[in-house]
């Protein structure tokens, strides 16, 4: 078997446990973020490719697709202002996009630590992750799994105790800059910390009889992600973004409560909404719902 049940609980929605893939594992996942934007549905996928290098390390792969952005930033992005300066309107809710490929991503985890009991384990890992593509991205907020290309360096700390598991997860992002060459725009972001606290519990089956009962996780986790403001030049010209929160520094922590399903063993269904808690994210519309489907296979 791929993982003892026992684990289940750690296989969170929305992050990353410290612990990893088994060696020789490959696992594939379709994760689906769902809004609404005044009259527009937007959509979010990643399809991911995880493989187990070894106890230690793994290698994840991800492609993303979404119509949250058009192909280029819209003509009426920047306009002159009465001054004579370069002034932005910022994002323009509710337009129509394509959907269309956005970026890829390349995270290696390396688990550092393990301290293993009966029932129990804490463990740490850390990693590693750079994405590339050319997303016309007008918010101030990175995101590596769509939105940005650069770089983020992470830390994990995960602790298992029966049915119960607590997992933090901080990282510091480092996202490259945009440039639009056909206009001479450029959009330059602010470095970044992304944070989760994320609790799970095994509610289903209380007593395992056999590797193919269905399992029942419930979770709660908290996301949030602290960045400063984008700078914005036209032409070399600073863009003037003042008034618009988009752009803006900010910092923000959501809730995200959530179920899965666990079938075989290897088959997990989870569905997770988030809501703001503590100020918000201008890149979306709460409430936004999450959908993962992902399978284990043993090569």
């Amino acid at each position: 078997m791929f993982a003892p049940f026992c684990k289940a609980q750690e296989l969170f929605p929305n992050t990353e446990p410290a612990s990893n893939v088994p060696k020789g594992v490959l696992r594939i996942s379709l994760a689906n973020e769902v809004f609404g934007e005044m009259t527009q549905l937007r959509l979010w996928q990643g399809y991911s490719f995880i493989y187990g290098i070894s106890p230690k390390l793994s290698l994840e792969q991800t492609l993303s697709f979404s119509n949250h952005h058009d192909l280029t930033l819209p003509e009426s992005f920047i306009y002159t202002n009465a001054s004579g300066g370069f002034q932005t309107t910022g994002y323009i809710y509710g337009q129509p996009h394509p959907f269309w490929f956005e970026n890829y991503s390349v995270l290696l985890k390396y688990r550092f630590l393990c301290l293993d009991g009966e029932h129990r384990h804490f463990r740490m890992a850390t990693y590693l992750q750079l994405a590339g593509g050319d997303e016309p991205h007008p918010e101030a907020e990175p995101n590596l799994l769509g939105d940005n290309s650069g770089a983020a360096l992470g830390l994990i700390a995960t602790y298992l105790n029966h049915k119960f598991a607590a997992s933090v997860n901080v990282s510091y992002i480092m996202p490259y800059k945009f440039q639009q060459f056909d206009s001479n725009i450029v959009i330059n972001y602010a470095n970044a910390i992304n944070y989760s606290l994320s609790f799970g519990y095994l509610l289903f089956p209380r007593v395992y009889t056999s590797y193919k009962q269905l399992n029942i996780n419930l979770y709660m986790e908290f996301m949030g992600e602290s960045y400063g403001a984008a700078s914005i030049s036209k032409k070399d010209e600073p863009v003037y973004s003042g008034g618009i929160p988009s752009l803006a520094q900010n910092a923000y922590l959501e809730a995200r409560p959530g179920v899965q399903f666990i079938f075989g063993s290897n088959t997990r269904l989870s569905l997770s909404p988030a809501f703001p808690l503590i100020s918000k994210s201008y890149a979306k519309i709460y409430p936004v719902y999450y959908v993962y489907l992902q399978h284990d296979f043993q090569l």
